[in-house]
């Protein structure tokens, strides 16, 4: 592991690891092009895999949602990431 890691640290390409080759063949739609009706016969019950995509192109969490935006507001609020063995909480800023 520590070679692989100063392997990419020095930015060399680790040819010696190998993935396996596949094939996507999930079907694509846009959401604007789907309605419920068809999502349910065709791929609810057909228990087909489909990725559907342009969902969130009018979502106002796009715009609202970034990093610059979010830390003028919450840069110095304090979140709870986690606990201790000990049980005491461990908190961050998002900053």
């Amino acid at each position: 592991m520590r070679i692989a890691k100063e392997a990419e640290a020095k930015g060399t390409k680790r040819t010696w690891l190998k993935y396996p080759e596949f094939t996507d063949t999930i079907e694509r739609v846009q959401y604007s092009e789907l309605n419920e009706t068809d999502f349910i016969e065709k791929y609810e019950y057909g228990s087909r895999p489909v990725i559907i995509q342009g969902v969130a192109e009018n979502w106002k969490g796009r715009k609202d949602w970034q990093i610059n935006r979010l830390l003028q507001r919450f840069g110095k609020s304090k979140f709870k990431i986690g606990e201790s063995d000990s049980g005491r909480k461990l908190k961050v800023t998002l900053k």
